[in-house]
């Protein structure tokens, strides 16, 4: 009797664990033919979402891609807004305006991609995605984009969306240089170690970011990187203070980005609680404030007529600050 209810629990398993592996082999297909987009981002844009492990097709996908779409358009009007509000530039009020413009469009995607209005598709992505770089191209000189890094996640995930309405209109292949239907790419060398750029080796992830770790978790242990970054450059910067050869303007562009960066490990600390409780809100919020204190660091520097001497690990810290953003991005809306 014992076997006789074991046997079903194990087809049932061994049932669910095939459908995982085919939905996950489904996803590594798809991303491995799309041009400009690192593969592990397009991975971890799908499976960063439960639903795609339902899907069984392409065109399931391709609607997920439109709604993730959607989602990033609705983050960065929000964004952008709060942004405006605190400093009420031309710029951020004019992206806050484009991107609040691109969620109706995008829903018109969505339906006529639904209705398999392949065409209408095209044209309201690549006008959404037209918006995009206009948005981008607002900020001139030392004026920067303090939301760069999530517009290059729309303008990514865009790429994504126009790729798919070329798997599913043939003709269309030759419109989208991005993607041709039908070829197989080989994932570059960086591709397996990257999301989105941002290298996870610390976290000692495998090169398939879907065999053992839940979205959940990835996106812990990116902001637990992340979170180590920031404290190897503030003891970076305390030793730099304590050197004798450190002039007096640099030891306060120092004094400047110490209390940034230390003020960093604080504020992930209490927002990686707070994810871990599903407020992805606040998290998201933590890291749009990262990206834009950063880099006041780095131009306190400027000001002095000097150049900040953690550049490379500053890099790696907006790198990370990166794979953090794009592992949260899909958990909810936020």
């Amino acid at each position: 009797m014992k076997s006789s209810q074991f046997f079903p629990i194990v087809l049932i398993s061994s049932l669910l664990f095939i459908q995982c592996l085919a939905n996950a082999n489904l996803i590594d297909d798809v991303c491995m033919k799309i041009k400009d987009v690192k593969f592990r981002f397009c991975v971890a844009s799908f499976t960063s979402d439960r639903r795609s492990q339902n899907a069984t097709m392409e065109n399931q996908l391709g609607e997920l891609s439109l709604e993730h779409l959607m989602s990033k358009a609705s983050i960065l009007t929000s964004r952008y807004s709060i942004l405006a509000k605190k400093y009420p530039t031309k710029e951020l009020q004019e992206c806050s305006k484009i991107y609040a413009e691109a969620i109706p469009t995008l829903k018109e995607a969505l339906n006529s991609y639904k209705a398999k209005d392949y065409p209408t598709t095209n044209i309201k992505v690549s006008a959404a995605f037209d918006a995009s770089a206009d948005c981008v191209e607002g900020f001139q000189g030392e004026n920067k984009d303090p939301l760069q890094r999530m517009n290059s996640a729309f303008i990514k995930l865009a790429k994504i969306s126009l790729s798919f309405v070329a798997v599913d209109s043939p003709a269309l292949s030759k419109i989208v240089p991005n993607f041709k239907s039908g070829a197989s790419l080989a994932v570059p060398k960086s591709g397996p170690s990257t999301i989105s750029g941002a290298s996870l080796a610390a976290s000692k992830i495998g090169p398939n970011p879907t065999s053992g770790k839940s979205p959940l978790k990835l996106g812990a242990i990116a902001v637990q990187n992340l979170i180590s970054k920031a404290q190897e450059i503030t003891s970076a910067i305390s030793q730099l203070q304590k050197d004798p050869k450190t002039n007096p303007p640099a030891k306060d562009a120092l004094q400047y980005c110490y209390t940034s960066y230390s003020g960093f490990v604080k504020n992930l600390t209490e927002g990686l609680k707070g994810y871990e409780a599903k407020q992805y809100e606040s998290l998201q919020g933590t890291l749009d404030t990262l990206t834009l204190d950063a880099q006041y660091c780095v131009d306190e520097f400027s000001n002095h007529n000097l150049k900040f001497p953690l550049m490379k690990q500053q890099g790696e810290f907006a790198d990370l600050a990166d794979a953090a953003s794009a592992s949260i991005s899909f958990l909810g809306e936020v």
